[in-house]
């Protein structure tokens, strides 16, 4: 009937019916006439709805009567499955019973559309074709082995394409269906009755769907298969499951690349759940930037080639030539890979291990954030069954995580919080954490974030109780106004934490530009390190004279060891080192060196010489002996450079000089007076257009990571500018007058004998360049130390860790060194001449 309705090779039918047979029937008449179908929801949004039919440039809706109130307008030509005898085309000639012959349709040709989601907010069309189709239904077939006589589940929505997987398997082995209607896919008891009334074989659904299922009741089927996709699996969901069922099954594979690319088989006890291995007469490649295989081990996207890789999107050709690219390793005339903008590893057993999204990521703050992280870090607190992190959007430049989580009535939000401040950075940490009695789901098994906002808003609401204590005087009652309009966060208590309730350091540069304006006091916001509650700052405000920032802030003043000075860089502050001093442990006493310029300075204190001396009058204070303990982030590296040169000249021992990602730059001015801003912005142009231009040396030549450094360059001028327009507005953040970073490039280190380690920062592209600088100067020895992050995040968890035992470990080395010396302080001639000498570790 489809026939004489015109329908042939590769019509585009959009099928909007609901859940019968009939659905199944009109699938593969579709197939039967020779078109390819589109399925569409029922329930989607009318707007959506609307967007897909023109979108796809459908030529057909196949529907039925009951939903033409709920169709959009649409020029496709609308056939319903009740009557499609009357909307045929009376001019044709009708079959004589038994003479319809079946399309015969291509492997190439296509055979379905499926609309995913865009990351322009846009959905996309992908094309699958009957080649790719039939070879994943085969090869999951092979692994299932279904028997005739046996039950498959079918849950999935058909615009969720493991739908096709619960149809034509089955099918093929010859196997029943049993369609779930709508309202029960997503209800857990009506599920496990089902399952137990059908004697199920065969079950897909989302790791959500089944750890929903486990927490409705459900004890297990000792003769049922699952399949679990579409989310990370749970090591812990995973190994429940295996003990209750027969077989469970990991499947990956975008919609793109016609439903599941690689598979694995979850063992009971499993340590390690992976991707597993490709399916038949599939290719898995993980590659770098520059579309080059990754060493076994390393991380790299994710790229998938063979039968499976579809037509692409459908009536966008700009978009199908970015993501279905040649495929240079298969050999085969045409073939084509798919760019997944998935990370992972190829294990030494050829599975895949799944390392996260590309392009998942957000960015708040400066920092890169994957949400998964802060989701996987909720999931591991004893009681939290699910867990889902949002961004939330309260005002201009005002983002926030929000978390939700599914757990026991045991857990608190306080615990919680207190168990994620011991894994997460504090950019990390979410604002909000919001129980959830249960987890809202979408008809095709996944969360329904749309309702989590909906939740967080009614939560949000409830939330103006009177808090347990008031305010003691004015001053606090005050901070607390700010406070709670900065953070966003009502009936804040004496006590809270700045940072527990989501504060981070651009809220904090906001909230003490405001307390200088109601106290005229210009306070450091490295107070707030030992300050972070209302009453601690109001004390610190009251009791404190107004003596100007200190030089030396301790960061932590306990412990036995010697302790270590660390230097920020330009346009930081001492709230970056944080967590490094909370990793470094109670026994380690860490003072940061607050860069800051005196009141009304003249051009030549804010020298980097001056700078120096001034901070060793207050190391001296702290510690008058020696040996001493040196480390400097950025430019801050060159700080404690000059530092450690003066202390040496009285005499002084260096038991540490530590480099932080300092990147070793010598510009060539004059020496008279400090630059206009457009000479510093020119010669800032021209050290970034070399940075560009070794790349050609060094072969990299690709357009990417030109537009990378291209960005980053106009970033630097935009800083720069910035600097020298605004730092006087923003004492907080800068803490100092923008000629200092001027007078800092202007700096000439001198050639010193003395060791040092330089911490480069893993994105870094080449750490050896880096530390070519340095040997100019380190005439001992320079030891390059890979770290994992970025130039910022090096200081943030989980990065910090690894930091942190770095240090720790030559801090121990050092100190242990030199009391087995024993050496009394003496002049630089009277010490040990070392060879220069590079080495480079890999973090």
């Amino acid at each position: 009937m489809l026939r004489n309705a015109k329908v042939t090779t590769e019509s585009l039918v959009a099928i909007y019916l609901e859940r019968s047979p009939e659905l199944i029937a009109s699938l593969l008449g579709v197939w039967k006439a020779g078109g390819a179908y589109l399925p569409i929801d029922p329930t989607n949004p009318r707007q959506r709805v609307e967007f897909t039919l023109k979108d796809s440039q459908v030529n057909y809706v196949l529907t039925e009567r009951s939903l033409l109130d709920s169709l959009p307008p649409t020029s496709a030509r609308v056939l319903c499955v009740e009557d499609v005898c009357g909307q045929l085309d009376t001019t044709a000639s009708p079959l004589a019973p038994g003479t319809f012959v079946p399309a015969d349709p291509m492997p190439d040709q296509l055979a379905y559309v499926i609309y995913t989601s865009g990351s322009t907010g846009k959905p996309k069309g992908a094309g699958v074709c009957h080649r790719g189709l039939l070879n994943v239904v085969q090869a999951i077939g092979k692994d299932l082995a279904l028997e005739p006589e046996q039950v498959v589940l079918a849950t999935a929505t058909i615009v969720f394409d493991i739908s096709n997987l619960e149809l034509y398997v089955p099918l093929t082995a010859g196997a029943t269906i049993h369609l779930m209607e709508r309202h029960f896919a997503g209800d857990g008891p009506k599920l496990i009755e089902m399952i137990r009334s059908t004697s199920a074989a065969l079950v897909f659904g989302t790791p959500t769907s089944w750890r929903l299922m486990l927490e409705a009741g459900w004890t297990g089927s000792p003769n049922l298969q699952i399949i679990t996709g579409g989310e990370v699996l749970p090591l812990s969901l995973a190994n429940t499951l295996t003990g209750l069922t027969r077989a469970l099954w990991n499947h990956y594979g975008p919609t793109e690349t016609s439903i599941c690319a690689t598979r694995e088989r979850v063992l009971p006890g499993a340590e390690l759940i992976t991707l597993g291995w490709p399916i038949d007469n599939v290719s898995i490649y993980v590659l770098d930037e520059h579309q080059e295989p990754v060493p076994e081990g390393e991380t790299g996207e994710i790229y998938i080639g063979g039968v499976g890789v579809g037509r692409g999107y459908i009536n966008r050709p700009e978009l199908t030539a970015r993501t279905f690219l040649p495929d240079r390793f298969d050999k085969t005339p045409g073939a084509r890979m798919y760019k997944t903008g998935d990370l992972g590893r190829l294990l030494p057993d050829g599975r895949l291990d799944f390392q996260g999204r590309a392009d998942n990521q957000i960015k708040l703050r400066g920092f890169r954030i994957e949400l998964e992280e802060i989701e996987a870090a909720i999931r591991e607190y004893s009681g939290v069954h699910a867990a889902v992190v949002q961004v939330v959007e309260y005002g201009p430049d005002d983002q926030r995580l929000v978390a939700y989580f599914l757990s026991d009535e045991l857990v608190t939000v306080i615990h919680l919080r207190d168990f994620l401040r011991q894994r997460l950075p504090y950019y990390m940490l979410p604002s909000e954490l919001i129980p959830l009695a249960t987890l809202p789901m979408t008809i095709n098994g996944k969360i329904d974030r749309q309702a989590l906002d909906a939740i967080r808003v009614e939560f949000e609401a409830q939330q103006h109780a009177e808090p347990t204590q008031l305010p003691a005087d004015d001053l606090e009652g005050r901070l607390t106004m700010i406070w709670e309009r900065l953070l966003k966060v009502h009936s804040i208590g004496p006590w809270d934490d700045f940072f527990d309730l989501g504060g981070h350091s651009l809220l904090a540069t906001r909230m003490f530009t405001e307390i200088e304006k109601i106290t005229g006091r210009n306070i450091p916001l490295s107070v707030l390190i030992q300050n972070p509650t209302v009453r601690q700052l109001a004390n610190y405000i009251h009791n404190r004279p107004d003596i100007g920032w200190p030089g030396l802030v301790p960061l932590q003043d306990r412990g036995t060891m010697p302790p270590l000075f660390i230097a920020h860089g330009l346009g930081s502050n001492l709230l970056l080192f944080r967590e490094l001093a909370e990793e470094l442990g109670d026994n380690q006493p860490v003072y940061g060196i607050q860069l800051n310029a005196p009141a009304n300075a003249t051009l030549q204190e804010l020298r980097l010489e001056a700078f120096a001396a001034r901070f060793i009058d207050e190391i001296l204070a702290v510690d008058a002996l020696g040996p001493y303990y040196l480390a400097g982030h950025s430019l801050g590296g060159f700080l404690v450079f000059e530092i450690a040169a003066q202390l040496r000249a009285r005499g002084k021992q260096i038991g540490m000089l530590a480099l932080l990602d300092c990147d070793f730059h010598v510009a060539q001015r004059a020496e008279n007076v400090p630059p206009p801003p457009q000479v510093a912005l020119r010669d800032k142009l021209i050290y970034w257009r070399k940075k560009v231009s070794r790349l050609a040396e060094g072969g990299l030549i690709n357009t990417t990571w030109r537009k990378i450094l291209y960005n980053k360059l106009m970033l630097k001028i935009r800083l720069l500018r910035k600097v020298h327009k605004e730092g006087s507005f923003y004492p907080h953040v800068f803490g100092l007058d923008p000629y200092i970073a001027l007078f800092a490039e202007r700096y000439r280190p001198q050639a010193m004998e003395q060791d040092a380690v330089l911490f480069v920062a893993e994105d870094q592209l080449s750490p050896e360049a880096v530390g070519e600088g340095w040997l100019q100067v380190v005439k001992g020895r320079l030891d390059i130390q890979k770290v994992p992050g970025s130039h910022q995040t090096i200081f943030s968890r989980p990065n910090v860790g690894v930091l942190a035992e770095e240090l720790e470990k030559r801090l121990n080395v050092s100190a242990r060194s030199m009391r087995e010396a024993s050496l009394p302080a003496g002049k630089e001639g009277q010490e040990p001449r070392m060879k220069p000498l590079l080495e480079c570790h890999g973090g």
